[in-house]
This record gives structure tokens, sequence and C-alpha cells, in this order.
């Protein structure tokens, strides 16, 4: 798994979560995500499951 971390033009930080092998993994959200692909806000806390080769983007 590999998380990279941006900032935005405005100021925000953008963190890529990608899990890099073929066996699905889970990681927790250490503060409130709001989720860029899907729209959907991920609560702190919430534990997350990556699939093969799966991506996450959060705000």
């Amino acid at each position: 798994m590999t998380v990279t971390t941006g900032t935005r033009a405005d100021g925000r930080r953008v963190h890529v979560v990608h899990n890099c092998s073929w066996e699905p993994v889970r990681v927790g959200a250490p503060v409130e995500l709001p989720d860029v692909l899907s729209d959907d806000g991920v609560p702190a806390g919430t534990e997350l499951q990556l699939g093969a080769w799966d991506v996450r983007v959060f705000v």
C-alpha cells in the first residue's frame, strides 16, 4: 500500500491511497475524509477495504 499526499491550489490536502498488491487490504481513516471519486464521506475511525490494485482519493 502506498499513500501519496499533495496540496491543491486552494490549500486543501489530497491523499491518494493505492493498494499495490493482489490481496485486499484494510486501512483505518485517521480523520474524516471526503472521497473525491464517489462523493462519499468516510468518518474518522472507519476501516476502509481496498481490493487488489484499488485506489481511493480523498481531500
